[in-house]
């Protein structure tokens, strides 16, 4: 990957829906299941991921760490969280 790739947010865009994808195909009870992180489970780093992913997408577009925390943050609780 060149640099002026790695700031093009919609690679970022293309591999955040793929990893939704990869997500859906998840049977519901694995969204519980422990992760190396002892303190997480499959749901809460998943949560983590696509959070991190929307936040940086939001500031290679242009948007205050403010908005982009904000717009990541809206995801969370939403039909794609899988908090528990």
């Amino acid at each position: 990957m060149t640099p002026s790739q790695a700031a093009d947010p919609n690679i970022l865009v293309r591999a955040s829906d793929e990893f939704e994808q990869l997500c859906a195909s998840l049977d519901g009870d694995w969204w519980n299941l422990p992760t190396p992180c002892d303190e997480w489970n499959l749901g809460q780093l998943v949560d983590h991921v696509t959070g991190g992913n929307w936040f940086t997408i939001q500031i290679l577009m242009g948007e205050s760490a403010e908005a982009a925390i904000a717009a990541a943050l809206e995801g969370f609780g939403g039909e794609h969280s899988h908090r528990d």
